[in-house]
């Protein structure tokens, strides 16, 4: 078994290593090659930082990494079945982690849901530690609770984000995949919605419309506990059939309990582990 790096005349083997690896994921997962393309691009993948595990010249194995500045995201790692065992991420590990402290990089961070063992025991073999845990859920239009902005707000479309203005609402940083960078990376349609009062932004949301995912929504601290959240939830909730929310940080208990109380029903929760290069 050797390992190498990527490049782009490696993307259909990338695809057919994700499909066979991922086939007995807790989450079902089969993107097609484009769709496995638009992820790489939105999570700023870098081929030249990912690595492929080879047995007689067949790709057994794969891991994604994304970068931005001096931090890299581990998008995806997979082993197809019949290679597990062999600590083949480990090997791509080592193969990854001199390469990207040559480059710069200082810190590489992934996301594992909780209870898949196998999977976080190799994390910690390759020194990843667990930073915090991201809540997800769904929420069904069934189950969606009405909610109309108070009295002087507004939700609406817009066109362009304020992201200075929307980033200073969160109280907590979003996973990789929702950070600024991703969804201004996002190739489908991304619906921007945000609160105004009088002619000030209180709050703000994102949903990725092909994935159905709300990507973030915030209130400011000043404006909270007066429905803003909830309205703009409801607006998120009503721009896809079943809106999914994901990595909602789980130490932030006003967040967690938030979703519940309005709807949203578990799904999962991850792990973000990280570690120093």
């Amino acid at each position: 078994m050797e390992t190498r790096f990527l490049a782009d005349d490696d993307l259909d083997a990338v695809h057919a290593t994700f499909l066979e690896a991922f086939s007995d994921y807790v989450v079902p997962i089969a993107p097609d090659r484009e769709q496995l393309g638009r992820m790489l691009r939105q999570r700023s993948a870098d081929l030249a930082s990912s690595v492929g595990a080879f047995d007689g010249g067949r790709m057994v194995g794969v891991s994604a990494t994304g970068r931005r500045g001096d931090e890299a995201y581990v998008i995806f790692t997979g082993v197809v079945p019949a290679s597990r065992g062999r600590r083949i991420a480990g090997a791509m590990f080592d193969r990854l982690l001199p390469a990207l402290a040559e480059a710069g990089v200082r810190r590489l961070s992934l996301e594992v849901i909780r209870g898949n063992d196998r999977a976080v025991a190799a994390y910690r073999r390759a020194g990843f530690v667990v930073e915090r845990d991201l809540a997800c859920f769904t929420l069904a239009p069934a189950d969606v609770v009405p909610a109309d902005p108070p009295d002087g707000v507004t939700v609406t479309r817009r066109a362009a984000a304020d992201w200075p203005s929307w980033t200073r609402f969160r109280d907590w940083a979003p996973s990789w995949q929702h950070a600024v960078p991703s969804v201004e990376r996002t190739e489908g349609e991304v619906v921007l919605l945000e609160a105004v009062e009088g002619e000030r932004a209180v709050g703000a949301a994102a949903v990725l419309v092909d994935g159905a995912v709300l990507a973030g929504l915030a209130v400011a601290a000043e404006a909270r506990r007066r429905g803003i959240g909830s309205a703009l939830l409801a607006a998120a909730a009503a721009e896809v059939e079943t809106l999914r929310i994901l990595n909602v940080d789980a130490s932030s208990v006003a967040d967690a309990a938030f979703y519940p109380a309005r709807g949203a029903r578990p799904l999962l929760v991850q792990h973000e582990m990280a570690r120093r290069v």
